[in-house]
């Protein structure tokens, strides 16, 4: 044989000595060659077999036997090449001969001789006569090496280390007939320890298979016996016996777990320790128990003991006999909800696959009691993967060369569908392999003798009955004779139909994974696309435009349903294909059919073509009959394609379809329906997509649909927040620029009032000047009022003062008040009254104030001359009052928000009535504190209004309402009285005080606490306006220092504020004030006020 060729500077070898010094490679071809001994090789092959068949571990000492014995040599030994400390090293796992008790030894890859052998990947010869030559590592050895004959050892076609064979003195000189041996039977050994590597693992995978054989036979019985029960007690029961038992444990007890705080046992199972039934704080087993729980994590303690995660206080392990224990907590929507535990009272090593187990079984009992309180009815299996894995063992087959008589073991047989007694052939051999394989495996084994390299090959064997095929991998190789004439084609089969398939499951998931992936980008990109969306328009025309195009359908409609006017109803349409031509409107209403299933339940509907044919069918699916539905579903749909045929009643028949127009909806194949669910569980419409591209609509279909529909409802509700947003901000402009518009009314007039003054020339005109700004000055008073009001009430912050009165006299003040404004606008007022009283247990203020606000609106927003109606009738126990006119009436698309704060009806420049859009919301308010309702009525813009006010009665047992007496008494004229007015606000005081002195009192005023007290002493007054908000001592310092003067026990105190809320007066009341007015001060009431201490004065003497 030619020598291989080696780049002997290319391995490092000892100083001064390279590898082409060592290397006798050209010693195999120049020396005679013994002939081949076939029998004694065919015997080692069988050698090798049978030590194949026992154990992996005695192929290679059995090998390096056989090669010590056939090429008589001293020593051989198999090195397979490490890495150890982070170099390589050849370690001699196989020695015969000499060497033996080196075994297990290293050596160096670089310099060695099975290096370059590696390095070249070829058989060398090495000489090392005299030992002087050694290599470093090999001058020690011991007897020294003469010559050895390496070749390189294969597994799956890569070299793992080397096979050798050596001599220790010169006697023994080895030829070519050596190295083929070496090399033949290497070949062989490899070949064969690939093979039983693969198969010692398939048995270990089988083993593990086997190991978790218990814990499906346990899941399954579990689930056997629970999934009948119907009462959550005897679940847990069930759970916690089977547990304990299949574990060998002492106590089994699952909990539920409330406020995430405490263990809930309703019932356990134990054997020989005492029933934990009760509540448990988790606290009480130490703070790693919560910490664990809730990062939901199991607490695994061996022995309570000495275990420092146990806590110091063990009071809860010895009140539960617990020594060692599994608690696996179980987390539902993010919380802690429930958990499992096992215990022993003696300390137990617990394993992973108990605590998994448990976990298992936590998460089962939570499920099986879940059903049974749910009462489903429904009884879910589990459902075991039965795993039957045939373990193939090795087949061998032997074949002279040429190709005849094949020998093959009965295991290859049956590889190849054959019986045992079966003869075999080449032609045998052609025809059992798949029709797709023959040619290819044909090439592979004619390389293989051709060029002398190992046959491996993965091909199908067919079952010529049943046609079922197998996959089977051949490993094996050519025996050449001296003159290198192949002479023997032998090898190893194994069934890798198991690893094929896997094979091929991996790749089907690998693509599943990537069409999810696909898929789930679309729906992130379409949640992007549908939330950047404003208007709830584009909303709905983005989820209908992205849903048809990632389900691949040809037809998307969205309606949506609840809280919608039908005249405003959106329904966005995306089309391909045939339904171009469409754009609606006739869908069907949310009241038919499976729009009605969908809006009604709040569950998808899917249907195929077939069933979309057939009407019934959907109605079996989804459990309701037509007469539950109240109507039947549209029947315009498109029969099943062929060769499937449904045959219809001859009322479902449907006729030719006529010409597409703009109206018609062309024949549907198949239905995909989900719904829009608010935040609270309400229905806000669905999604409607019909006419695959590509078959039927799939559960994965219905899946991203039902997930494109929740997130669309969630859009849906944001662009309707985000349209009440933009809507009240809107308002509130208007409200401001209304407040800013009305504020300034009142005070252009007053201005030129002032200016009309400095230059009046007559008292008369004087008057008339004052009684404008007097009037304009009670609108903005009113007007704050009413600012004031809305506050208190929406704050809760009004208290009504009620009393027995008579509607009759509440109605009359309101039109006192009213009256003015009617007139001014020469408006014909008709009132309706009942002769008998009408008795309410009402705040008569504030009543009087709802039908005044009532009529002033109907006076402002009526043309001039109009009518307006007030009537009042009583209805069982309550009466009912109605104000109605002929004025601007309101548009039907403002009656719903007419009651809302800062809304205005017919605004416009040329009818600019006043008011800042509160008053109605200020009347709602304010009937409702008396327990009655409002409601406006309109037939529209330009049609009048009418509003319908509706109060209970009082019991009618209680005293009839007395006339009030209060009010100024009349008679002898007023004595003077001296008056302080104290105001930080000069011209406040100052007017105020002048405004007194006119009316004949002694006045004086100040405008600090200090000067308050001192003026009050020096005055010697009766009667003092004080002024809450004073700079440093307030009003309330000042009224309790003159209260604790015992010389000012007559001392009259009125608090003069801008604050008038109960509270404001409760605490004037507490700091000794005698009465209470808010800011703007009515000059009436200050005089009435007045006159009444100095009435009392006088009576008084």
């Amino acid at each position: 044989m030619s020598a291989p060729r080696c780049d002997g500077a290319a391995v490092l070898s000892p100083p001064g000595v390279r590898i082409d010094e060592v290397l006798a490679a050209e010693a195999l071809s120049l020396r005679p060659s013994r002939l081949p001994d076939h029998a004694a090789e065919n015997r080692a092959l069988i050698a090798l077999a049978e030590a194949m068949a026992g154990s992996l571990e005695d192929v290679l000492p059995t090998l390096v036997s056989l090669l010590l014995e056939l090429c008589r040599a001293d020593s051989a030994g198999v090195s397979v090449l490490e890495v150890e400390d982070g170099r390589e090293v050849f370690r001699w796992v196989a020695l015969a001969g000499a060497f033996a008790h080196h075994i297990g030894g290293t050596m160096p890859r670089r310099p060695s001789p099975c290096g370059a052998v590696l390095d070249c990947n070829a058989a060398l010869l090495f000489s090392f006569s005299p030992p002087a030559r050694h290599f470093a590592a090999g001058a020690a050895m011991d007897p020294a090496i003469v010559e050895a004959l390496t070749v390189p050892f294969h597994a799956g076609g890569a070299p793992i280390g080397t096979v050798w064979v050596v001599a220790h003195s010169d006697e023994r000189k080895f030829d070519a007939e050596d190295a083929r041996l070496v090399s033949s039977l290497s070949r062989f050994a490899a070949t064969a320890v690939h093979a039983l590597a693969q198969a010692r693992e398939a048995r270990r995978a089988s083993e593990a298979l086997r190991e978790s054989e218990g814990r499906h036979r346990f899941l399954a019985e579990l689930a056997a016996a629970t999934q009948p029960l119907v009462d959550p007690g005897e679940v847990m029961a069930v759970t916690a016996r089977l547990l304990a038992e299949h574990l060998g444990v002492d106590r089994c007890a699952y909990a539920e777990v409330e406020d995430e705080r405490v263990f809930v046992i309703t019932g356990d199972h134990t054997r020989g320790v005492r029933s934990i039934v009760g509540r448990w704080p988790v606290a009480d087993f130490g703070p790693e128990v919560v910490r664990l729980m809730l990062a939901n994590e199991p607490y695994v303690l061996d022995d309570v003991d000495a275990d420092p995660r146990a806590g110091g206080d063990l009071a809860a392990y010895r009140a539960t006999e617990i020594q060692a224990v599994i608690c696996v907590p179980l987390h539902k929507s993010g919380r802690f909800t429930a958990a499992m535990a096992v215990h022993q009272k003696v300390p137990r090593r617990w394993t992973p696959d108990e605590v998994g187990l448990v976990r298992l079984v936590v998460g089962r009992c939570w499920e099986a009691i879940e059903r049974a309180r749910a009462a489903r009815g429904v009884r879910e299996r589990d459902e075991r993967l039965d795993y039957a894995v045939r373990l193939s063992g090795l087949g061998f087959w032997y074949c002279d060369l040429p190709f005849d008589e094949l020998i093959w073991d009965d295991q290859v047989k049956e590889h190849f569908w054959l019986p045992p007694d079966a003869r075999v052939t080449i032609g045998t051999f052609y025809e059992r392999l798949h029709p797709d394989d023959r040619e290819p495996t044909r090439r592979a084994i004619e390389a293989s003798i051709r060029e002398r390299i190992p046959y491996d090959m993965d091909y199908r064997t067919v079952d010529p009955a049943t046609g079922a095929f197998k996959w089977v991998r051949a490993l094996g190789g050519t025996a050449y004779a001296s003159d290198g004439t192949p002479r023997r084609f032998d090898g190893v089969t194994v069934d890798v139909t198991a690893r094929k398939l896997d094979e091929e499951r991996v790749a089907r998931l690998l693509e599943l994974e990537r069409e999810q992936g696909r898929l789930l980008k679309q729906v992130a990109d379409a949640a992007l696309t549908i939330h950047a969306s404003g208007s709830l328009g584009s909303v709905l025309q983005g989820i209908t435009e992205e849903a048809r195009r990632i389900i691949g359908a040809r037809l998307a409609v969205t309606r949506l349903n609840a809280g919608v006017d039908e005249s405003q109803a959106v329904n966005p349409v995306a089309t391909s294909g045939k339904y171009d031509g469409w754009r609606g409107p006739a869908v069907p209403s949310a009241e038919d059919g499976v729009y009605a299933v969908v809006c009604r339940t709040n569950r998808p509907v899917r249907l195929t073509r077939v069933e979309l044919g057939v009407p019934p069918a959907w109605l079996t699916q989804v459990g309701l009959t037509r007469v539950e539905l109240g109507q039947p579903y549209l029947t315009q749909v498109e029969p099943p394609p062929s060769p499937t045929q449904v045959e219809l009643p001859p009322t479902q028949v449907e006729p030719p379809s006529p010409p597409l127009t703009q109206v018609e909806l062309p024949p549907m194949r198949g239905w995909l329906v989900a719904p829009f669910i608010g935040r609270s569980g309400e229905n806000l419409g669905l999604i409607h997509l019909s006419d695959k591209h590509d078959g039927d609509f799939t559960e994965s279909d219905e899946a991203i649909l039902v997930q494109l529909a929740h997130i669309a409802s969630v859009a849906i509700e944001n662009a309707r927040l985000y349209d009440q947003l933009r809507d009240q901000d809107r308002r509130k402009d208007e409200f401001l620029a209304t407040l800013a518009h009305e504020l300034r009314n009142p005070l252009a007039p007053i201005r030129t009032g002032l200016e009309i003054l400095k230059v009046a020339g007559s008292a008369d005109q004087a008057r008339k000047i004052l009684d404008m700004m007097d009037r304009q000055i009670g609108h903005m008073a009113r007007m704050i009022d009413d600012l004031l009001d809305v506050s208190r009430i929406t704050r809760g912050k009004v208290e009504l003062r009620k009393e027995r009165i008579d509607l009759r006299a509440v109605l009359n003040s309101a039109l006192e008040t009213s009256r003015p404004l009617i007139e001014a606008a020469a408006h014909e007022l008709a009132v309706r009254l009942p002769p008998a009283s009408l008795l309410l247990d009402a705040d008569p203020t504030r009543l009087a104030q709802v039908f005044a606000n009532l009529l002033n609106n109907a006076a402002k927003y009526t043309p001039a001359g109009g009518s307006i109606r007030l009537a009042a009738q009583r209805d069982g126990a309550a009466v009912v009052v109605r104000v109605a006119d002929n004025g601007v009436g309101i548009p039907a698309d403002m009656l719903s928000n007419v009651f809302d704060m800062f809304t205005q009806v017919g605004r416009s420049i040329d009818r600019a009535q006043g008011g800042l859009g509160i008053g109605l919301t200020l009347v709602k308010r304010l009937v409702e504190l008396h327990g009655g309702s409002i409601h406006a009525e309109s037939d529209g813009a330009g049609r009048g209004s009418t509003f319908t006010i509706r109060l209970p009665l009082a019991a009618a047992e209680e005293a009839a309402p007395r006339p009030s007496s209060a009010g100024p008494a009349h008679g002898a004229p007023p004595a003077a009285l001296r008056v302080l007015v104290v105001d930080d606000s000069v011209d406040g005081a100052e007017s105020l005080a002048l405004l007194l002195r006119l009316s004949g009192h002694e006045t004086r005023a100040v405008h600090t606490g200090p000067d308050a007290l001192t003026a009050t002493r020096e005055l010697g007054a009766d009667v003092v306006f004080l002024d809450i908000g004073l700079p440093g001592m307030n009003g309330y310092d000042v009224a309790r220092r003159l209260r604790a003067e015992p010389d000012l026990t007559g001392l009259f105190l009125v608090a003069l504020t801008g604050w008038g809320t109960e509270e404001d007066r409760r605490q004037a009341r507490e700091a000794g004030f005698d009465h209470h007015l808010t800011k703007p001060v009515d000059a009436a009431e200050v005089k009435r006020l007045v006159a009444r201490v100095a009435a009392a004065r006088r009576q008084g003497g």
